[in-house]
């Protein structure tokens, strides 16, 4: 599972009820806004806020190149003068700017899958990645995982409330998943 949301990225193997192995990365969904910005910055001389950011991201951003190359036109505060200036971007650019943080994300998973047992990693190969996660709606990540790691990646239904929507579902059934949050060492409760 791996979990992109915006402060941090988790990535973990879960087998039988319980994590195999698991990695927590600084580097989500702000960093992405972050590139966007800095790019903006270094080869438009534009400012924009982590909103615009975010904006743009969600509108044109992508993890693999896209069929078709999207373009964006939108005003920016000019760098030297302070004053409102036209900005046209591709979505390739924005790929291009975000390349970096998606990069190490990529890394992240590598390490975990690197350390999952044996037997588990012919399972995650059989089944593939599960992506959830505001994150996980950037268009390219299958495509990306595949070519990465030869992996199938599957996004879940509504990845920005997955985390929410499961810690709902933990919390209805406790009993059932008791021993996923007590490892099995505590009695369980009716």
């Amino acid at each position: 599972v791996v979990d992109i949301g915006g402060g941090t990225t988790e990535v973990a193997v879960v087998c039988k009820f319980a994590v195999a192995c698991c990695e927590s990365l600084r580097v989500a969904g702000d960093e992405l806004d972050d590139a966007i910005c800095k790019h903006l910055r270094n080869h438009h001389a534009v400012e924009i806020s982590q909103v615009m950011a975010e904006s743009i991201k969600i509108r044109m951003g992508s993890v693999s190149p896209l069929e078709r190359n999207l373009r964006v036109r939108f005003k920016a505060k000019d760098v030297f003068s302070g004053l409102p200036k036209e900005v046209s971007v591709t979505a390739e650019e924005i790929r291009q700017s975000m390349l970096k943080p998606v990069r190490a994300i990529m890394a992240a998973v590598a390490r975990v899958l690197d350390k999952a047992p044996p037997n588990v990693a012919a399972d995650i190969a059989q089944e593939g990645i599960w992506l959830a996660g505001g994150v996980a709606q950037l268009r390219g990540w299958r495509q990306l995982f595949y070519q990465e790691s030869g992996l199938d990646v599957k996004i879940s239904q509504d990845p920005l409330r997955a985390t929410i929507r499961g810690i709902g579902e933990a919390s209805e059934r406790f009993n059932f998943y008791h021993s996923v949050f007590y490892n099995g060492n505590l009695p369980r409760y009716n």
